[in-house]
Formats: C-alpha cells, sequence, structure tokens
C-alpha cells in the first residue's frame, strides 16, 4: 500500500511554508495527489452590551475581510509551489469549524498532514485535539510536524511505540510505506505485560518481516516516568526522525479526544509523529 492521496492542512503560519515544501516532495516521491485545504473559521467576538450589533457586525466583516485574504495568499503559494513539481494537485477552502472540515476531507486521503502550532503565535486549538479529532473520526493516519523542525526527505530511522492494541497495529500499518523505505525500525514495548509464550514485540517484528521490514524489538521500564516521556526520550537518544503510535482517545460530551500520553507526545515532540486509531 502507497499514499496516493495526500491532504496537507494549511493555516495562518509562518512555518506553513515548510510544511508545503515537505508535502510537495512527499506526494512526488509516492506519485501521490495533493489535496491543500485550510478552513475560514467563524469569528466570535467578545460579549457586547446590548444593542450593539453594529460593532459586532464591524468586527465580524474586519475578521471575514483578513481571513480571506489570508486564505487567498496561501492559496497563491501553494499553487505557485505546486506547479513546479510533477503531480496533480488541488485547492479546497472550505468554511467552518476546523475541528470539523478537516476530518472530513480526510476521509478521501491516505494520509493527512498537520503542522504543530507554534506556542508564539497564539493558537487557540492544541495540535493533539485536531490530530486526535482527525485520526479518531476520519479513521486515517495523521503525520504531524515538529513547527522547529524541517520535514526531512526521508525518515531513516522509524520509532514505534508497541502495547499489542487494536490502535498500535492499525498505526504500524498505516505506516508501511515509510517502514519499508526505512534504514532501521525499532519497536519499542515500554512496561510490557506479562504473556505466557509471548514476547513483546516479537510478533509484531515477525509481521513487519513479512512485508520486507527489518524491525528490532525492545523493552523497556518506565520506572515511574510517564511513558511519553520515555518514547520522547528514546526518540532523541536514538535519533529517531518519525515515532510512530497509536491513537489512543474516548469520547466525551460527544467530542473524541486524545487521552493523556498521545496529548503530552504531541504537545512536547522533537520528531515528526505518525499516529492512528
Amino acid at each position: 500500500m502507497d499514499y496516493k492521496t495526500i491532504l496537507v492542512h494549511l493555516e495562518r503560519s509562518q512555518h506553513e511554508s515548510r510544511l508545503l515544501d515537505g508535502a510537495l516532495r512527499l506526494a512526488q516521491r509516492f506519485s501521490a495527489h495533493l489535496v491543500g485545504l485550510h478552513t475560514l473559521t467563524p469569528v466570535y467576538p467578545p460579549a457586547m452590551v446590548p444593542g450593539d450589533m453594529v460593532g459586532v457586525a464591524q468586527i465580524q466583516e474586519q475578521y471575514r475581510r483578513g481571513a480571506e485574504q489570508a486564505a487567498a495568499a496561501l492559496e497563491a503559494q501553494f499553487r505557485r509551489k505546486a506547479e513546479a513539481f510533477p503531480l496533480s494537485y488541488e485547492w479546497r477552502l472550505a468554511e467552518g469549524r476546523t475541528d470539523r472540515i478537516v476530518p472530513l476531507h480526510a476521509r478521501y486521503a491516505d494520509l493527512v498532514l498537520l503542522g504543530q502550532p507554534d506556542p508564539d503565535e497564539g493558537f487557540a486549538d492544541s495540535i493533539a485535539d485536531l490530530a486526535g479529532v482527525v485520526a479518531l473520526k476520519a479513521g486515517r493516519p495523521v503525520l504531524v510536524m515538529p513547527y522547529i523542525e524541517n520535514f526531512p526527505d526521508r525518515f531513516n530511522r522509524v520509532l514505534a511505540a508497541w502495547n499489542g492494541s487494536r490502535e498500535a497495529a492499525r498505526a504500524l500499518a498505516d505506516a508501511l510505506p515509510f517502514l519499508k523505505a526505512a534504514q532501521e525500525v525499532q519497536i519499542l514495548s515500554i512496561d510490557p505485560a506479562d504473556a505466557e509464550g509471548h514476547l513483546p514485540g516479537a510478533d509484531i517484528a515477525a509481521y513487519l518481516a513479512r512485508h520486507g521490514v527489518r524491525a528490532d524489538a525492545r523493552q523497556t521500564q518506565s520506572s515511574d516516568v510517564d511513558p511519553a516521556s520515555v518514547l520522547l526520550s528514546r526518540a532523541a537518544d536514538w535519533g529517531a526522525d518519525l515515532i510512530v503510535m497509536g491513537a489512543y482517545g474516548h469520547s466525551r460530551l460527544g467530542e473524541m479526544i486524545f487521552g493523556g500520553m498521545t496529548r503530552m507526545l504531541l504537545s512536547s515532540m522533537t520528531a515528526p509523529v505518525l499516529c492512528a486509531h
């Protein structure tokens, strides 16, 4: 399986140019169709005194003009850069809540690219929230790129978290195109449960071997350190340039949200993370 349709969600950020460059190179590598998506989100002005509807309308109109100008600039950048690549592409502009628009379009893609927000730019939405909604509601793998890093041409060292769960199995299967191209793959089990006749990571390593992926299965204990920190530490020590993990979440009041480990990892990530549910 290859990624034949790649969706990249572009926001109003100074880092989006690097995300777009990486998405274009990735689409070229897999001969994939690239979809650029931007959302126009509604504006919710602060509470005003009764009767001040003129002020509300002015704020909304001012915001909308700025949002449309930013969207036009993003589209122009997307088309200008995409024309330099030998691939098919399209631009989509949708109006509505981002956490509803992106999952809808993601269902028709093989891979979704998101950029980690720069906290200095004041984004209100957490990347864990958006990545969680897409992975949990769209059923597609989500590749999140750190805002501090350039998009690598290849992921040569891939670190995959493994706990035997359905989510972890889904993530590894969805990451197969990257795993096959990697030079080294390490499967890490953190605090593996005891199971008679079962070696943590061994079965999934054998599964990957039948796909032509040679993986080194290892296990470690967290020693009262949260698993996300253990995984990030191992990725840094080993020099991993991609982390693969299952997306764990649940529904609360009708909204899909990520669990603590996934949220912390995506907030503190120093390497790209591919997560799937």
